[in-house]
């Protein structure tokens, strides 16, 4: 009775691709997190509190429209610029119109990360 292994190759081939993908997105990954704190800090004091308050603290501020769409245009076009660095065509269907019910997680999930 003889046993036949599994062809090593094939399989290396398959598991060497699937690092190079996961490796591809945890640039594309730090790349948007770059961007984004890069983005914050550079926003003033006042807004980039209001942010925190409202996104990472969850505390009950009042919701200021004028800033959030900011920044959600801000995460739109970081994930374009992202997107074309890779060769990619950004996915323009992941629009959202109205921002002010979503969570900070729901905003890094803009930013896939």
């Amino acid at each position: 009775m003889r046993t036949r292994a599994f062809r090593i190759e094939d399989e290396v081939c398959d598991y060497l691709d699937h690092v190079a993908l996961i490796e591809k997105r945890m640039n594309k990954k730090e790349r948007k997190k770059y961007y984004f704190i890069n983005y914050l800090n550079k926003l003033p004091p006042i807004e980039r509190k209001y942010l925190y308050d409202r996104f990472v603290h969850q505390s009950n501020v009042m919701v200021n429209e004028k800033i959030e769409r900011a920044v959600t245009e801000e995460i739109y076009e970081i994930e374009d610029a992202v997107s074309y660095m890779n060769g990619e065509v950004p996915d323009k269907l992941l629009r959202l119109d109205d921002v002010t019910g979503l969570d900070f997680e729901n905003l890094l999930e803009v930013l896939d990360l």
